[in-house]
């Protein structure tokens, strides 16, 4: 994620491939335009398991990744999403 809290695209290769392996092993069949591929906003709260309201809370103080479509419409990378999700479950030192 960048600072500005918009995904980058780049370097992808190996963690997609590391993404869908462990998703593979875990029982669930997943193909990389599904983790690549753009959601909405009320996608992203579903894959996340929260509210949409949570989703804008969270984008608007730029603390999630996201890519803005013109002034208002929001996407997300669901690849972008589980990486965050990640850096968020790891404890502090």
């Amino acid at each position: 994620m960048r600072p500005n809290g918009k995904s980058n695209s780049g370097g992808r290769g190996g963690e997609l491939a590391e993404q869908i392996t462990l998703l593979r092993d875990a029982g669930i069949e997943v193909t990389p335009d599904y983790l690549l591929g753009r959601i909405t906003v009320a996608q992203a709260a579903e894959f996340l398991g929260t509210t949409a309201g949570e989703v804008y809370n969270l984008t608007s103080r730029r603390q999630m990744p996201f890519l803005r479509l013109g002034k208002r419409g929001l996407r997300f990378c669901r690849l972008d999403l589980m990486r965050w999700q990640q850096e968020r479950l790891r404890p502090t030192s």
